[in-house]
């Protein structure tokens, strides 16, 4: 079992151009060359679904991936409904996150970056898609939500039977030390103690589109040896991992320092046999950083009410969050990313 290479691009770098829908798939595009995964192509015509997503929560004051039919704006009950109307495809996805109090985004990858710190988020941003679109809609007036949908589609069948990526990867430096547990589902399902509390940054492994995988062993440990405590979560614990695992500290990484990542399990493509790993890759962390979902940092940037930031491609029902304003210190909740795989 080995991991994929980084591939050219991943020594481009990304920088911000204001442009919220450019940014945040370069920047998920600049994340996938550093783990090896090929790039995503832009697709007009699903962006058109994102933005007019992201329209009718506007419309509507509400949060989530579902749309009532008869409500202003509709124009499909799913992701999966939506991006097949334009886009016909076996493999759906999409991440969503929306805002209340705000007038425009703190910055054009805000948005995208606090997805990317959230493990499940991340993973539906780094799978073996073939295409993306981004569309967005600033509201304007805080009364309202400002929100982005990425979309996505297509299989590249970039990972061999025998591949898998790592968030962070073998060798990266400058890895983030903390982020703000709120994501839902949450890797401290079990040990709620840690959500909305700052924690070490996740480690992910993904195995990508359709695979199965169960973890036996997980750690993280310094260079030195020193083991370093992390809740462990796959699917056998959570259906919502399926072909993923994700290792989160409980407490801040240190920063400046090296980390040795050890995981073994049993790993399934679709249609194939199970195969056993045993994998070991190194990062080092960079200065301390205040997460992009942290409540400093919104109530930082014009006291931001985040009110929901969700992954997923989700199954056939659903109920829409209506967005209610909010007091005191701004929140951000990021419930149930999954995948559409249709066999």
């Amino acid at each position: 079992m080995t991991f994929l290479p980084p591939v050219a691009s991943a020594a481009t770098g990304f920088t911000e151009t204001a442009d919220p829908a450019a940014d945040s798939l370069t920047f998920v595009n600049y994340q996938r060359a550093q783990v090896g995964m090929p790039a995503l192509s832009n697709n007009t015509a699903i962006a058109t679904a994102a933005a007019n997503h992201s329209l009718y929560l506007y419309d509507n004051t509400q949060v989530g991936h579902y749309e009532t039919a008869g409500l202003t704006g509709y124009t499909g009950n799913s992701p999966e409904d939506r991006i097949d109307a334009v886009y016909s495809s076996n493999t759906t996805g999409e991440v969503v996150i929306a805002y209340q109090g705000i007038t425009a985004f703190p910055s054009s990858s805000q948005p995208i970056q606090a997805l990317f710190e959230a493990p499940f988020h991340r993973n539906v941003m780094l799978d073996d898609f073939l295409v993306s679109g981004v569309g967005y809609k600033q509201s304007g007036d805080t009364s309202k939500v400002s929100s982005l949908t990425m979309d996505y589609a297509g299989q590249q069948n970039a990972l061999g039977s025998l591949q898998m990526i790592a968030s962070p990867y073998n060798g990266q430096s400058n890895v983030e030390t903390t982020w703000y547990a709120s994501e839902s589902p949450s890797p401290f399902e079990f040990n709620t103690s840690y959500n909305n509390t700052n924690v070490g940054y996740p480690v992910l492994l993904s195995a990508g589109l359709g695979a199965s995988m169960t973890v036996s062993s997980f750690t993280i440990a310094t260079a030195a040896g020193t083991n370093v405590p992390c809740q462990e979560i796959d699917e056998s614990v959570e259906a919502e991992s399926a072909g993923m695992a994700v290792c989160t500290p409980l407490a801040p990484l240190t920063a400046n320092t090296s980390y040795i990542v050890s995981a073994k399990g049993t790993m399934t493509k679709m249609g194939g046999v199970a195969q056993a790993f045993d994998l070991q890759w190194e990062f080092t962390t960079g200065a301390v950083n205040v997460p992009y979902d942290a409540p400093s940092r919104l109530t930082a940037s014009s006291q931001l009410n985040a009110l929901a930031a969700t992954g997923t491609t989700a199954s056939t029902t659903g109920t829409p969050t209506p967005a209610t304003a909010s007091t005191g210190t701004p929140t951000m909740v990021m419930p149930s990313p999954q995948h559409q795989l249709s066999q």
